[in-house]
């Protein structure tokens, strides 16, 4: 059963009615809106569109904002969600780093912790101590009761069983079978809800980011690995057996690099974060534990920008890759929307360029000019808001 607090109650409480809900999210994803406009949007009568609104005033879930006066008379009043009707804990956990928010049901952020993960920073116990401790820790910069939080949503890396709430491997944590919501609500007396890395940062970028409005979209994370979050019809795709969305390792070359998945020749161990020093000693002909050797992709980048011709030749090679996989993806749904994100794409325009043209010569005819690939609107705080995004995706589905 789920942790419950006093905010996740009372929202819960006053959304149980399915067309409360339904004026509720209206209000949340396009407001301020009129009695009239939310009307139009639900389909239910305006008399009933009134009453609900009473009730949801009432509870403090939202509010009226003032009116106007115009030449034309009185404005009718907007009806606009409550910023400070619910704070949601968004986490994002990934190889190198641990971000932590806290923001309002506006997005607003009104505590954030980050964490680099050194190398002592693996194992279960290490990992479960980091996460409470940099939650309590933002609880306590945002000024707000626990009580006054909905509760705690969490991108996680690595393999994920969404039925029960567990990490099934996170293999560059050093953790394996993890009930991680069981404890974490146990430990934090909150609702916690957990999800993949990039499958987060998708969600992210549908209700807060590039995504907003949109149905459909792919969100790929080109970090240490490669990793895909896609959103079809508003949910995120998880597939019959649970583990969609690994675009790292789709085979592209026959016979081509070890992979970390033990196969060879995967988009990952050609153009992932890992794999691009690996890819540099191959090309320059130096054994991987020469002292001149990059030691990871950033340092690729830096040598790339200065001139050297063997680290641009790689980086050259890794978008062409990843162009080859991203049309091969959008061959294949049809999508009209791909997000970028990572450590390999901040700071990092001209990359995200040569993937868009690789892309765009493998695409079929019928959807050049008609696709946009865009870099994260979000940043760093991607998989975070994904995270809250989570609790908000069950607050709406109640």
């Amino acid at each position: 059963m789920l942790a419950d607090s006093w905010g996740s109650w009372r929202i819960h409480r006053y959304l149980q009615n399915e067309n409360v809900r339904q004026v509720f999210e209206q209000i949340w994803h396009y407001g301020p809106l009129t009695r009239n406009q939310l009307s139009q949007l639900t389909g239910l009568a305006i008399p009933t569109v009134s009453r609900i609104t009473a009730e949801l005033i009432k509870a403090g879930l939202v509010q009226e904002l003032n009116s106007v006066e115009s030449q034309r008379g009185r404005r009718p009043t907007l009806i606009a969600i409550n910023p400070e009707c619910g704070y949601i804990i968004g986490v994002d956990l990934g190889g190198t780093k641990l971000i932590t928010l806290a923001i309002n049901l506006e997005a607003r952020v009104v505590a954030r912790h980050e964490t680099l993960l050194g190398p002592s920073m693996k194992g279960l116990e290490a990992i479960r101590q980091l996460l409470i401790q940099s939650i309590e820790r933002v609880i306590a910069k945002s000024g707000k009761l626990r009580d006054q939080f909905i509760g705690v949503g969490a991108g996680l890396p690595g393999s994920i069983d969404h039925s029960s709430g567990r990490i099934i491997e996170a293999s560059n944590l050093g953790i394996r079978n993890w009930p991680v919501r069981e404890e974490l609500e146990a430990a934090l007396g909150l609702p916690v809800r957990i999800e993949n890395d990039a499958n987060a940062a998708a969600l992210g970028e549908l209700f807060f980011g590039a995504g907003r409005f949109q149905r459909n979209l792919a969100f790929v994370s080109l970090g240490t690995g490669i990793g895909l979050g896609l959103i079809l019809n508003e949910v995120v795709f998880h597939g019959d057996l649970g583990q969609a969305g690994e675009f790292g390792h789709i085979p592209l070359v026959r016979d081509g690099p070890m992979c970390t998945c033990g196969n060879r020749g995967c988009l990952e161990a050609l153009a992932g974060g890992w794999a691009l020093p690996e890819r540099y000693e191959e090309a320059k002909g130096q054994e991987p534990t020469s002292p001149e050797s990059p030691r990871s992709a950033m340092e690729i980048f830096r040598l790339a920008r200065s001139g050297d011709p063997i680290a641009q030749h790689v980086i050259a090679q890794a978008a062409e890759y990843l162009g080859m996989g991203i049309a091969s993806l959008l061959n294949l749904l049809s999508l009209r929307l791909v997000v970028f994100g990572g450590g390999m794409i901040e700071g990092n325009p001209t990359f995200l360029q040569a993937i868009r043209k690789a892309a765009v010569r493998h695409l079929i005819p019928e959807l050049r000019g008609q696709v946009r690939m865009v870099p994260s609107a979000l940043g760093r705080n991607a998989g975070a808001l994904g995270g809250a995004a989570l609790i908000l995706q069950q607050v709406f589905s109640t």
